[in-house]
């Protein structure tokens, strides 16, 4: 029975890993300045590849895509939205008008007044991502002029940036959020430059790791840890909104199909899922 049960838990965590996206891109060599971003938010599922195995990184991202990925980079694409916005060029069926309404709520993006149009085909700028990644946090205020003082230092065009990117670049600064393409020159900020593919897994990247620590009310509520019963593991924890199962942890599993020594095959793919919550001692809930 012990070894049924531990072969039961090989093939579910099997199951897991094979249902990840295969890291292969042709085009993200693994050297790229941007692979190791792409590599993890891909695996995590916020952002895809094309139908012929690419990732196109110096391709770029329409409005409605990139709230989509900041969503799903925070993990709340689960959430239910209770008093939608209305725009003048999205309806209900549109694919991304969930992934807005939660930006909007979230307050990733600034709501517009009633009926204004979003524009979801547009392309997102660099000012744009990167205000929506700063938004994303709980941050200190800074003043127009602190915001200069600090990308003066670094950037050649932060006389240029536009007043109202200037303060969340000097955010993202500070908390070396702002992803630049490595050059032999002096750095630019490029705020209203249309982002590339590569940047944004970058700015999202940072996103998602500083809203483990710091991320907005919202999101805090939302990610705040809950508690139920079901199946408690003693050796998990769980720190800020990241539940943690160490390696080597027996849970239970339910195996979709049976497994028969007569007619499994070597190699043959065997789906599980959990029967009940998997929580620690305190009962906060893992999975």
């Amino acid at each position: 029975m012990k070894k049924l049960f531990q072969l039961a838990l090989t093939l579910f965590t099997a199951s897991f890993i094979i249902g990840l996206p295969a890291f292969s891109y042709p085009d993200v060599t693994p050297d790229y300045w941007a692979a190791p971003q792409i590599k993890e938010l891909t695996e995590k599922g916020v952002i895809v590849g094309y139908p012929d195995g690419t990732f196109k990184p110096d391709a770029n991202v329409s409005r409605a895509e990139f709230a989509s990925m900041a969503i799903k980079a925070l993990g709340q694409e689960h959430t239910t939205i209770a008093q939608p916005v209305n725009f003048n060029d999205i309806e209900p069926g549109f694919w991304a008008y969930d992934s807005i309404q939660k930006a909007l709520y979230f307050d990733l993006i600034s709501c517009p007044p009633e009926g204004e149009a979003f524009r979801p085909d547009d392309t997102v700028t660099r000012g744009e991502s990167i205000s929506v990644a700063v938004n994303a946090l709980t941050t200190e205020q800074i003043s127009n002029i602190k915001a200069k003082e600090v990308l003066s230092k670094k950037y050649a065009d932060t006389d240029e940036v536009p007043e109202k990117f200037l303060i969340p670049a000097g955010k993202a600064e500070i908390l070396n959020m702002l992803v630049t393409i490595p050059s032999s020159d002096k750095a630019k900020i490029d705020a209203e430059r249309p982002a590339t593919r590569a940047e944004v897994a970058g700015i999202l990247y940072n996103m998602m790791e500083q809203a483990k620590l710091n991320p907005n009310a919202k999101l805090a509520e939302a990610m705040r840890k809950k508690t139920g019963e079901g199946y408690v593991i003693e050796s998990a924890f769980v720190q800020g909104s990241i539940g943690t199962i160490p390696a080597g942890a027996l849970v239970p599993v339910k195996l979709g199909n049976y497994i028969s020594t007569q007619t499994s095959k070597a190699g043959e793919i065997y789906s599980a899922s959990a029967p009940e919550n998997y929580i620690t001692k305190d009962k906060f809930i893992l999975v």
